[in-house]
């Protein structure tokens, strides 16, 4: 006799909890990896006993400070997607968790025009897009909604 695969639900959480979930997940890191940078920074030209032109070190800080936020920002294009399926599969209201995540600052406010230009900077997978697409159906919300 074969066995039957067993299929697990995942458990249900609340909006706040999924909230949390995903700020620390994706937010806390990029405040960490943004303050790595900065405080890296600050140790590596504080014990630089070289000269540098002023201009040059104006220019490395400059660098350092964009490397650091573009770092961030990758991290955060990378993982809410994950975080926002993780979040559809284990709450009931999605437009309640949206916008509680919005207001945490977890998500962008696709309402106003920066929201819905740098919500497009979020790097889905195809295969995420159609897990999305699934679960959208399951919670039947429409491309609107969501």
């Amino acid at each position: 006799m074969a066995a039957t695969p067993v299929t697990r639900t995942p458990k249900r959480i609340s909006n706040a909890r999924a909230v949390l979930v995903g700020t620390t997940w994706v937010n806390l890191p990029v405040i960490l990896i943004m303050g790595g940078g900065y405080i890296g920074g600050r140790v590596l030209f504080a014990h630089y006993n070289r000269p540098l032109w002023p201009g040059v070190l104006a220019i490395l800080l400059l660098a350092l400070f964009v490397a650091t936020i573009m770092a961030g920002w990758l991290w955060w294009s990378f993982n809410i997607p994950k975080w926002r399926l993780w979040a559809l599969e284990r709450t009931e209201d999605w437009p309640s968790l949206e916008r509680a995540a919005i207001w945490s600052g977890l998500i962008w406010n696709e309402n106003s025009y920066l929201g819905r230009m740098f919500a497009r900077t979020e790097i889905w997978s195809p295969a995420q897009r159609r897990r999305e697409a699934d679960l959208r159906l399951h919670h039947h919300l429409s491309p609107k909604d969501f």
